[in-house]
């Protein structure tokens, strides 16, 4: 996949997280549900995603697809463990941020 196929990505949500046993790699990832969607709500299909690793894009794909139905969260959990190779070392229950697009299409910060 070239670096333009992603070009018209608008994430619709984004969590910043940390690994348990250090403060050093500090994950960005940001989720978009192709189609559309809703965070919070669970959907089957394909998802673009981008994942940074202290400020520099390790992942950039639309290559993600779920099966079964997964929330724009689980979407971010499932892109974080393929590039560390690291099952439950990135909680995403305790993010350093976590945020998602309101209806007004601003940002709104769920949590910190």
């Amino acid at each position: 996949m070239s670096y333009t196929d992603l070009r018209d990505f608008s994430p619709e949500y984004s969590i910043t997280v940390t690994a348990f046993d250090t403060d050093t790699d500090v994950y960005v990832i940001q989720v978009e549900k192709l189609g559309g969607g809703t965070p919070g709500r669970a959907y089957r299909g394909d998802w673009r995603v981008i994942v940074t690793c202290n400020g520099e894009e390790v992942l950039r794909t639309q290559e993600l697809t779920s099966g079964t139905a997964i929330t724009h969260k689980d979407a971010a959990a499932l892109a974080v463990e393929s590039v560390t190779d690291s099952i439950g070392a990135y909680d995403l229950s305790f993010p350093v941020e976590e945020k998602h697009v309101g209806e007004d299409g601003e940002w709104v910060i769920s949590t910190q």
